[in-house]
């Protein structure tokens, strides 16, 4: 915690160019505390220097799934008034994953809703015998006139 606070320190006395500068220092190297796009959005975000979209920008146009770019680069976008091609994409693809989103929580109500149904639907009928059951101490059912026990108990 401490190294932490010692960080955020450092960023709040440092002006925004040395900050930036700092945060892709620590970006390039290999043994940073930096080590996802994800977090060096969020250093970029918090910084607010309107250099940080051209690498925001540069990392959501070239990373396979950087969903998690978009709304850093919107904030910064919308900060600094900069008119970005990638904003439209960034608002859609957030109307997506809200459309997807309560599509599963419609879904998982759903599902709860059949299992209580399902609870309340009707009864267990146990199983009944539509004969009497026979008793150790019965007359054998053979026609032997020995009790059950001692004539085809052990047989079956």
């Amino acid at each position: 915690m401490d190294r932490l606070w010692k960080y955020e320190e450092y960023v709040r006395l440092l002006s925004h160019d040395n900050t930036l500068d700092l945060i892709m220092a620590k970006w390039k190297t290999e043994n940073s505390k930096i080590d996802s796009c994800d977090t060096l959005a969020a250093c970029l975000r918090g910084i607010g220097d309107p250099r940080g979209i051209a690498v925001l920008q540069d990392i959501y146009n070239n990373e396979n799934n950087a969903d998690y770019i978009g709304r850093p680069l919107e904030c910064l976008s919308l900060l600094h008034n900069a008119d970005i091609p990638e904003l439209p994409a960034i608002r859609e693809r957030r109307r997506e994953g809200k459309k997807q989103q309560g599509s599963r929580i419609k879904e998982i109500n759903d599902a709860f809703k059949d299992m209580e149904n399902a609870k309340t639907m009707g009864k267990v009928i146990p199983f009944q015998r539509k004969t009497k059951k026979k008793g150790r101490n019965d007359l054998c059912p053979c026609g032997s006139g020995k009790k059950y026990k001692k004539c085809c108990l052990n047989k079956y």
